[in-house]
């Protein structure tokens, strides 16, 4: 499998707009429209499931009522419409759900399905234009190992 990607500059919201420096890792988006946007047509979502959220999510389905689930569905579904929503506001063509839906115990488990996301892509002959990994906390000791998976 071959991954092909770039580092990202720090972004400009107008022509002549100075470079804007992110804070804390992030950049504020309120009221921001991009220059020249871009359009992702699709992509996928590989989530890091926190371990204590893994048992709960495996002892689910012995439970009467599927109420932990279906809260973490529906904060899955909130992060895509937000996402989509966000998106859109900025100028971004952005599809309201991802094709691909991952889920990863480890940073081992990464790996894993990039390499399954590739495949299905492939398989059906439709491009991926993003692949987002979301991670159960900022300080992960994943993120700084992910930009050198390939």
């Amino acid at each position: 499998m071959c991954l092909w990607g770039r580092e990202l500059w720090s972004s400009r919201f107008g022509f002549q707009d100075p470079v804007v420096v992110p804070k804390d890792g992030a950049w504020s988006l309120d009221n921001q429209r991009l220059y020249l946007p871009a359009i992702c047509r699709s992509y996928s979502l590989i989530a890091m499931v926190n371990p204590l959220e893994q048992r709960t999510l495996e002892s689910v389905f012995t439970l009467p009522q599927f109420t932990p689930l279906l809260l973490y569905l529906e904060a899955f579904r909130a992060f895509c419409h937000a996402l989509h929503h966000k998106a859109t506001q900025m100028g971004m063509g952005f599809p309201p759900w991802p094709d691909l839906l991952k889920y990863a115990r480890t940073k081992e488990d990464i790996v894993l399905l990039f390499s399954e996301v590739s495949t299905e892509y492939r398989q059906t002959g439709t491009t991926c234009d993003l692949i987002l990994v979301v991670l159960p906390s900022k300080n992960s000791d994943v993120y700084s190992k992910l930009p050198h998976y390939h």
